[in-house]
């Protein structure tokens, strides 16, 4: 990737193998000390995410048009128009299927409620993740319905 000069270079790393580098006018994030938006020229910083998705507005787009959901913990790094996020698990909002998620939740619900789950923690912790994965796709579809 050749860097422009009005760009950010942004990269996303996971433990899993799931990577991505575009270069982008701009990156949005929910972090511990609230929501960011990074643009070029921004000062450095190191901040811990929280669970939820990164913005990001690829060079030639007028608004953010790629969508990475972080789950678990992170970090976001940015230094010389470089931006890193580090995290625990990763995707990018558009392989999200509205449908099965739906379908994972209710499964996940049922088995909660009729004390089938043999690890009600376990349980908990993924029926959280699907929820949260769920409402990221609602939150996409509807911003994509906007002009």
């Amino acid at each position: 990737m050749t860097e422009r000069s009005d760009a950010l270079i942004v990269t996303i790393i996971t433990p899993q193998g799931f990577c991505s580098s575009v270069e982008a006018t701009a990156v949005q994030a929910k972090t511990e000390l609230g929501r960011i938006e990074i643009l070029r020229n921004h000062a450095p910083l190191i901040a811990l995410l929280k669970p939820g998705k990164v913005k990001v507005t690829p060079v030639g787009k007028k608004k953010a048009s790629e969508y990475i959901y972080v789950s678990g913990s992170g970090v976001i790094e940015v230094s010389d128009n470089k931006v890193n996020v580090l995290a625990d698990n990763g995707f990018f909002g558009k392989d999200l299927d509205e449908e099965t998620l739906r379908k994972t939740e209710k499964e996940l619900r049922r088995k909660i409620q009729d004390h089938t789950a043999e690890k009600v923690n376990e349980t908990l912790e993924a029926l959280n993740e699907v929820s949260e994965k769920l409402k990221i796709a609602e939150e996409i579809k509807n911003e994509s319905t906007q002009p």
